[in-house]
């Protein structure tokens, strides 16, 4: 009989596999050249993702601005107030009425000072100037039209505020580009009208 040769296991390894023998440039190894970012990189900032909230206010178109200044006497008092302005008293008033729009006419105005006069400056004059600014439902009222004084009657109380929204919508039902009306009282107070946001005007108080 022959004798029979112990056969020894070979360790089975990268370079030597008997089915298939796997090459060193087949394994994959890391490239150090190109490194594997953190996952806290991929995310954007949260600040990124907010816009500015200037950008989403939009420019405002640019406006020509004209005013003109009208003067006129008138007298009221304040029903139900407490201070001095209860009583009757007067005012020389000075109304500064502003006008604005985005384009100028044929004549490369606003509005035309005179058309501003015959329509806002005549109102005024036939019908606050020189009389009295009263509520409707004031007592004075009677009395003061029984003596034959003119009298203005208003739903509001006649305020300088109330004043200047009734000029604002008198001038804005003539056709006029209103956009603006400040009532000055006294040379130290005013009361400003505006269906825009509120101007740097001060605001009135009663004197």
């Amino acid at each position: 009989m022959r004798d029979k040769k112990r056969l020894r296991p070979r360790a089975i390894t990268a370079n030597s596999n008997p089915q298939s023998p796997i090459p060193q440039s087949a394994i994959p190894h890391p490239q150090s050249s190109s490194p594997i970012p953190h996952p806290s990189s991929l995310i954007p900032h949260p600040s990124s993702l907010i816009p500015n909230p200037s950008s989403l206010i939009p420019s405002p178109s640019p406006m020509f601005t004209v005013s003109r200044q009208i003067e006129f006497c008138y007298g009221h008092r304040l029903l139900g107030y407490a201070g001095k302005c209860r009583h009757l008293h007067g005012h020389n008033g000075r109304l500064v009425v502003v006008f604005e729009a985005a384009e100028l006419d044929a004549h490369g105005m606003v509005v035309d000072f005179h058309e501003i006069k015959r329509q806002v400056g005549q109102w005024i004059d036939e019908n606050l100037d020189h009389r009295m600014i009263l509520a409707r439902n004031d007592p004075a009222v009677a009395v003061l039209e029984k003596l034959g004084e003119p009298v203005y009657l208003m739903d509001e109380s006649p305020t300088a505020e109330n004043i200047a929204k009734l000029i604002f919508g008198i001038a804005a039902e003539r056709g006029v580009p209103v956009a603006e009306v400040q009532l000055w009282e006294t040379v130290n107070c005013c009361a400003t009208y505006s269906p825009r946001e509120p101007s740097m005007s001060a605001d009135a108080t009663p004197n």
